[in-house]
């Protein structure tokens, strides 16, 4: 009877879910816990707000283009929720399937129909926060400046989106995240010794610190950081 298979139609559509993020994720690391829809619903397991970021990073790095994607989803009349039955018609799952498996380019981020992919943003619509995922997108382009220092134009690209945070407590809270996790190692260590640092590698940063191009590009970084 159809009482009796609902709730296992509602269960499958929420898999789908967690198949979409899974594949458009498929190379970021995401955490310990699995996607599954129990991990999801609990709330605090994962940050959807950080998928998002991580998504719309994987399109394109400039600002001004995430957040003409943002407010094209806004009003998109292509935007569904996958876990809603709404999402079961052809041609809606046809675009999910799309959306698992290719990316638009960054010339159109956004689909102009249902027969091309779609980000993550336009199936979670209700999590468009344009300040939350800036501020997302600047915390996860910090770490990946951590990880390859010598690459400064990720920070350039964390500066960018930071001046797009118009919410003083927002912007103050992600600076010092920043602050404190990928800049003041570095000066603590030009400062104490690396020795005394353990965030930071000194066989990776002395050479870079030695560089005097390399090390007047970073000052510069963080003095606008700071004047933030």
């Amino acid at each position: 009877c159809e009482e009796c298979v609902r709730p296992w139609r509602e269960l499958l559509r929420k898999l789908r879910v967690c198949l979409l993020i899974s594949l458009r994720l498929y190379s970021i690391p995401l955490g310990s816990l699995p996607i599954t829809v129990s991990n999801i619903e609990e709330g605090n397991a994962f940050s959807i707000s950080q998928w998002i970021a991580y998504d719309e990073l994987s399109l394109t790095h400039t600002n001004s283009e995430i957040v003409d994607l943002e407010n094209a989803c806004w009003s998109s009349l292509f935007s569904f929720d996958p876990s809603l039955e709404e999402s079961d018609e052809t041609e809606k799952w046809k675009m999910l399937q799309i959306s698992c498996i290719e990316r638009r380019s960054s010339e159109n981020l956004s689909p102009s129909n249902e027969t091309e992919p779609g980000p993550l943003l336009l199936f979670m619509q209700h999590y468009n926060n344009v300040l939350k995922l800036a501020a997302q997108r600047a915390l996860i382009l910090a770490q990946d400046w951590a990880r390859d220092p010598y690459s400064l134009h990720l920070l350039t690209e964390a500066l960018s989106t930071l001046r797009s945070i118009n919410n003083s407590a927002l912007l103050s809270a992600t600076l010092q995240e920043i602050w404190n996790a990928t800049l003041r190692p570095i000066y603590r260590g030009l400062l104490f010794g690396f020795h005394e640092v353990h965030e930071i590698s000194e066989e990776v940063i002395t050479p870079l610190c030695e560089d005097r191009s390399w090390f007047q590009a970073f000052n510069r970084s963080s003095m606008e950081f700071i004047s933030l």
